[in-house]
């Protein structure tokens, strides 16, 4: 299923994916987290992504995120500004 919305909102989702909360098969095939068009989605890498300017997949999302962070507390801008800087050759 795919979900949109704001960083905040991609970053509990895929939290509750990486905790095991949510339902698995909410998850869509080859999940991605994608910028489109200034919002932010969890969505199929099998998708076509016409007005997406950032790509990863949802692992390197959740490894980055919460390998060492329980994620209880939402990344701040700069935060979210330096990830992307790390991840942003996965779109080239």
């Amino acid at each position: 299923m795919r979900t949109v919305g704001t960083f905040d909102l991609i970053f509990k989702q895929a939290g509750q994916y990486d905790r095991g909360i949510a339902d698995r098969m909410d998850i869509p095939l080859d999940p991605v987290i994608r910028r489109e068009a200034g919002e932010w989605a969890i969505d199929s890498a099998l998708l076509p992504a016409y007005d997406c300017d950032f790509e990863c997949s949802l692992d390197a999302f959740c490894e980055y995120w919460f390998s060492h962070s329980d994620g209880s507390v939402s990344p701040d801008q700069s935060d979210i500004d330096y990830w992307i800087s790390l991840f942003d050759f996965e779109t080239e």
